[in-house]
């Protein structure tokens, strides 16, 4: 009788380590995952914190983008996006520095990855923007994609050290979306100088 009661004990023992490891090990996995997004937040250490909006600095002599012209865009009409608040999406993509193909950039729209933003347009007709991979990230194909008004106007594909046009009719549409689709691969998208012209 006791040898059975030692076998069931020991089962039962058994099964309690088992379900504790596999619930250490599922929450270890939870965390990690966690902290994997956390990082994807936060700008890289040691880089540049984001300019105020509106700070119209002018690009420094070190060849570095600040990917803002807003002088050169107030005397030609454009609207530099970097500067304009955004309809949705902008808890998500945010403007903060980058680099791209080698290139760095002060003020660009970044994407955390897979996501949207939404700007209103008034009397712009066209948008314009470079389309890249920050060259801190994963080098998979990220896809770009203008709408106008929900329908898709302009698509383009790059991967890491690759810059794309991102170009686009507005016609008489009066919202635009910028839309980035990593596909979960871990790249992140960035957008350099996006600006509506009349």
């Amino acid at each position: 009788m006791s040898q059975g009661w030692d076998r069931n004990t020991k089962l039962t023992v058994a099964g309690v380590v088992v379900a504790s490891l596999a619930l250490v090990f599922g929450m270890t996995s939870y965390i990690n995952d966690g902290l994997a997004i956390w990082d994807r937040f936060k700008p890289p250490a040691g880089s540049a914190q984001p300019e105020p909006r509106g700070s119209g600095e002018a690009e420094p002599p070190n060849g570095d983008s600040t990917g803002s012209a807003d002088s050169e865009s107030t005397a030609s009409g454009e609207e530099n996006l970097l500067d304009a608040d955004p309809v949705e999406g902008g808890d998500y993509v945010e403007v903060r520095s980058a680099t791209v193909a080698g290139e760095s950039f002060q003020r660009a729209l970044v994407y955390p990855g897979t996501a949207s933003i939404t700007y209103s347009v008034t009397t712009a007709r066209s948008f314009h923007a470079r389309a890249g991979v920050d060259d801190g990230s994963a080098d998979c194909e990220v896809t770009f994609e203008l709408r106008v008004d929900g329908e898709p106007e302009k698509r383009v594909q790059v991967r890491k050290g690759e810059v794309a046009e991102l170009t686009g009719d507005l016609g008489s549409g009066t919202r635009i979306d910028l839309a980035a689709d990593t596909k979960f691969c871990g790249a992140t998208p960035v957008l350099i100088d996006p600006v509506l012209r009349p």
